[in-house]
């Protein structure tokens, strides 16, 4: 599991950890709040960049990827939009001071469980032909549900529950007729979420052409001009921004060529913000040395990192009086957790000292995203619903 190494590492102990290292608080998790105004501000500047005249480009943070208030702050203060797929993700947004028109509403339950707000929202994208029907048939009086009102388009040859099918001349009928009774004032817009780290780069921007042909056929069939692009979410903080953003302005130029109304480009770029964010500290509990490999059980499990083998990590060894390092990646030396899962393997491939003892630590970098949000309770004799509460906590939280 987890045999690279980011790109983005710093390859030193973020400073935020420094004061959490006492093995009797682990397993703990630090968010990293020095780092996190800065990295969100370089995020909002190079999707500003990406901007071109009389397209303006927008990110919004998606909110399930980690609800953290102090993260979601510091998204508030840059200026950035905020995703949220249930009301009870907007009502959180807005009681850190998001207004509903900065909360772009996207998922099959987005009004689950009772509307919070009656908006007007920055955007709606609906995942269903019926949904939008049901939108786009709201009373015209007083304020429009959104800014902008579409759907999530499902592209041909992507395979996924979510989204129609545009590419269906039938389903590309009845989003049209459904447009004919949307507000004048609102604007139409499309919506796709299809994972770079899941397609690969090439066919990524594959999909966006695809969704840009949709968006050609649909303005044809409805007579509304298509306005806003949202290319969704799913990209590794390196990829957003070395290869995504940089290649973005060439290509919506290339959109707008064909969709000449294009106004408005929205990324969620949720994965990439949040993940650069946490740490993960933990005690080695035992270390053993078979097979000519080094073992070390850990007080963490896959239960406080559920993510951790699908994203690139940076391990650090810390030893009492001995200062810190760096563990590279490409060894033979195993990770493994606390509990008795097969599966609960940390990493099975890192270059770990000889000399590593019980009591020592590892931090583990990059738990920001689905690590932290994903997080859940397990082999710890605890309810999984704490008694009158919905909260979970898998560790501290510092």
């Amino acid at each position: 599991m987890d045999g690279r190494e980011p790109a983005h590492s710093t390859r030193e102990l973020p400073a935020d950890v420094l004061p959490h290292l006492d093995p009797a608080l682990t397993p703990l998790r630090v968010h990293l709040g020095s780092a996190a105004r800065a990295h969100v501000a370089r995020v909002r500047r190079m999707v500003d960049a990406a901007a071109m005249d009389g397209l303006r480009v927008r990110a919004a943070y998606s909110v399930k990827t980690n609800p953290d208030r102090r993260l979601l702050g510091a998204v508030r203060d840059e200026g950035l939009l905020v995703e949220a797929i249930s009301q009870l993700e907007v009502e959180h947004a807005v009681g850190v001071g998001f207004a509903p028109d900065r909360v772009v509403l996207n998922g099959p339950a987005k009004w689950w469980p009772v509307p919070v707000t009656p908006g007007p929202f920055a955007a709606v994208f609906c995942d269903s032909v019926d949904e939008l029907r049901d939108v786009t048939a709201r009373p015209h009086d007083g304020a429009p549900v959104a800014g902008v009102v579409g759907v999530r388009v499902r592209p041909p040859g992507v395979v996924s529950r979510f989204g129609v099918e545009l590419h269906d001349p039938s389903v590309l009928d009845a989003v049209a007729g459904s447009l004919s009774h949307l507000r004048p004032d609102v604007r139409v817009g499309l919506h796709v979420h299809v994972p770079a780290r899941e397609v690969g780069a090439a066919r990524w921007w594959r999909v966006v052409d695809e969704v840009v042909t949709a968006g050609v056929a649909l303005e044809r069939r409805s007579g509304r001009p298509v306005r806003c692009l949202d290319l969704g979410g799913g990209w590794e903080p390196d990829d957003l921004l070395r290869e995504l953003l940089p290649h973005l302005p060439p290509a919506l130029a290339a959109a707008r060529g064909r969709l000449t109304a294009l106004d408005d480009v929205v990324l969620e770029p949720g994965r990439a913000v949040a993940q650069p964010l946490a740490a993960l500290v933990t005690r080695v509990l035992a270390v053993r040395g078979e097979r000519g490999a080094t073992d070390v059980v850990v007080d963490a499990s896959i239960a406080d990192a559920p993510e951790v083998g699908r994203s690139g990590h940076d391990w650090f060894l810390v030893r009492p009086g001995r200062g810190s390092a760096l563990v590279r990646v490409g060894g033979t030396g195993r990770v493994l957790g606390r509990t008795c899962m097969e599966t609960d393997v940390l990493h099975a491939g890192l270059r770990l000292p000889a000399d590593v003892r019980p009591g020592d630590v590892l931090v583990i970098t990059g738990v920001g995203a689905y690590d932290t949000s994903k997080s859940y309770r397990f082999g710890r004799g605890e309810a999984p619903w704490p008694d009158g509460g919905t909260e979970l906590t898998a560790v501290t939280d510092a």
